[in-house]
């Protein structure tokens, strides 16, 4: 190789190397959080495995989800945690009842993170509607996922507000996987769409087992 395509080839290598710390720096992480990344092999392995399989991760799931009787689908949003539970309600189901006892069980849920984050939200549900919320809860676990809080659903409802027509549905539910404790008994909110109305819901776990009940699960950040 000749003198100047090497020095050619520094020059574009230095040049992604600016812009990538710069990306960084733009998304919130310091230039000492950016330096003990590049010196950790594993991370920096981690993040070179994401950028070359792309999202071959998420072909895995819907294969696992296959060998079950199962379906996912895969959602990328903001969810903003610093929102009151009942704002965030509200934006995501508007047609809900003001005194529908979904929006009173903001003290049973502690908020996953005190920011606004950006999620990757995998949904799974039971195809034939025979699987529980317990099983589905279990399968995210099996596979690497993270349980979520109302806020998601909330969130999917606000920023998809069309997602049951996407995925080939006039009613469908969107359920968190943290659960609450409600009179003794298990149960956990969702997001419930009718066509083009939106509401939150309570349900209790054992009413939910049908074939258009989506269970929310986040991806764990790199």
């Amino acid at each position: 190789m000749q003198q100047n395509e090497v020095n050619s080839e520094k020059h574009v290598t230095n040049r992604n190397g600016v812009q990538l710390a710069r990306k960084a720096r733009e998304n919130g992480v310091s230039r000492e959080a950016f330096v003990r990344f590049l010196n950790n092999p594993e991370d920096v392995k981690r993040f070179c495995d994401e950028i070359k399989n792309g999202y071959n991760w998420f072909n895995e799931l819907q294969i696992e989800a296959n060998k079950i009787g199962a379906r996912v689908h895969l959602i990328e949003l903001k969810v903003d945690y610093t929102r009151s539970y009942k704002e965030a309600a509200m934006a995501g189901g508007p047609q809900t009842d003001l005194d529908h006892k979904a929006l009173k069980v903001a003290d049973l849920y502690q908020s996953r993170e005190n920011k606004i984050t950006d999620e990757v939200i995998v949904l799974f549900k039971w195809i034939n509607g025979k699987g529980s919320y317990p099983e589905a809860c279990d399968w995210g676990k099996q596979n690497g996922l993270l349980k979520t809080t109302p806020h998601v659903p909330f969130a999917i409802g606000e920023q998809f507000p069309k997602l049951n027509m996407e995925l080939g549905a006039s009613s469908m539910y969107v359920v968190e996987t943290t659960g609450c404790l409600l009179y003794n008994t298990a149960s956990a909110c969702n997001l419930s769409w009718n066509n083009t109305k939106r509401k939150a819901n309570l349900y209790y776990l054992s009413s939910l087992n049908y074939n258009f009940v989506w269970f929310a699960f986040i991806k764990k950040h790199i």
